[in-house]
């Protein structure tokens, strides 16, 4: 009884955790230790950053396996696995106001990056964005026939903003203005067409 508890025990670290780098599949924890070797100031952001109460309540509405700074797809749509990750960035967020830096106090430098994958196997960084955001953030797919990647803050539409796969890196997508939040949020449930702003990759 006590070896199947610990193999139980074993097995949810790695299927539900996102504890350490070692808890990616192994090519994306080899390919993410070769990224980190390349560049300074970012680093593994553990799931432990976000308080236990934020995350179950993450856990009970995405899914058990859930893992926030994390996701694995075929976000280009070439039928070819890529994955995406959360990372951190050194420094701290600089605002232009006390104001916005009052009401963002929470925000952490963190760094959004995707690697696509190719048919031999290999993955090349294909997308990377600077985020100010609060830890409380995770990465999703859309629903809908065309899923996409989205970046998105739990209990927020303030920073959500889409990832559309464009020649070999992907583009941006924002809405016009905060006022437009909920316009996002429609987006994200039906992927109805909207009117967003567009920034380009240096990845494309």
């Amino acid at each position: 009884m006590k070896v199947i508890i610990l193999i139980i025990m074993l097995l949810g670290s790695s299927v539900l955790g996102q504890k350490s780098v070692d808890d990616l599949r192994p090519k994306h924890a080899a390919e993410l230790q070769n990224y980190l070797a390349t560049h300074d100031g970012e680093g593994f952001l553990q799931e432990y950053a976000i308080d236990d109460k934020t995350l179950v309540e993450m856990r009970d509405y995405f899914g058990k396996s859930f893992k926030p700074y994390y996701l694995t797809g075929d976000f280009n749509r070439d039928r070819i696995q890529d994955f995406a990750l959360l990372l951190t960035r050194s420094g701290k967020p600089v605002f232009a106001t006390t104001e916005d830096a009052e009401s963002r106090k929470d925000d952490q430098n963190l760094m959004l990056v995707v690697f696509n994958g190719s048919a031999k196997g290999s993955f090349t960084v294909a997308h990377r964005e600077k985020i100010e955001a609060p830890l409380s953030c995770f990465i999703r797919m859309t629903d809908g026939k065309r899923p996409k990647l989205y970046f998105g803050v739990y209990e927020s539409d303030a920073d959500t903003f889409i990832l559309a796969s464009a020649g070999s890196g992907y583009i941006v997508e924002y809405d016009k203005s905060p006022d437009d939040a909920p316009l996002v949020r429609l987006y994200l449930r039906s992927n109805y067409p909207i009117w967003m702003t567009v920034k380009f990759s240096p990845y494309v």
